[in-house]
């Protein structure tokens, strides 16, 4: 008997899990003559608030374009620096073969309230989602 006990609680844990956890994967691309952007955004949720925010740029440049990459390469340079001064964010940046990559990731558990605010970090996943779907973000999220 105690054994059905111990059963059902582990089947139960199982199935519906101690925390609920959830991802919004959100993409858009834009391609011009001179360059193409790749832009993702992904938001990780616990317990229906998000927990983690990974947003990363990609930014290639045509070939007869590469040697005017250096504007991109200083630009996501200062972007690093300006999300490394904030509680909560990491961000890294990277350039190869005409490639530049900005990856920033905010730990919403580390974030000040202030930061919280400021960067809107409190919306719910269908928020989120409306959000950067609409026409001011153009994102397409699955």
């Amino acid at each position: 008997m105690r054994y059905k006990y111990i059963f059902l609680l582990v089947v139960i844990l199982l199935l519906g899990g101690c925390a609920k956890e959830k991802e919004l994967v959100c993409k858009k691309v834009n391609n011009e003559i001179d360059s193409s952007t790749e832009s993702n955004y992904i938001v990780r949720f616990k317990d229906e608030k998000a927990s983690k925010i990974i947003i990363q740029e990609i930014v290639t440049l045509a070939p007869d374009y590469v040697n005017f990459i250096e504007p991109y390469v200083q630009s996501a340079k200062v972007a690093v620096n300006d999300y490394k001064k904030h509680a909560g964010f990491s961000a890294k940046s990277s350039n190869a073969n005409g490639t530049v990559t900005l990856t920033v990731e905010a730990d919403t558990s580390k974030m000040s309230d202030d930061d919280k605010k400021q960067y809107n970090v409190t919306l719910t996943y269908d928020e989120y989602k409306t959000e950067l779907e609409s026409s001011n973000y153009g994102y397409t999220c699955e």
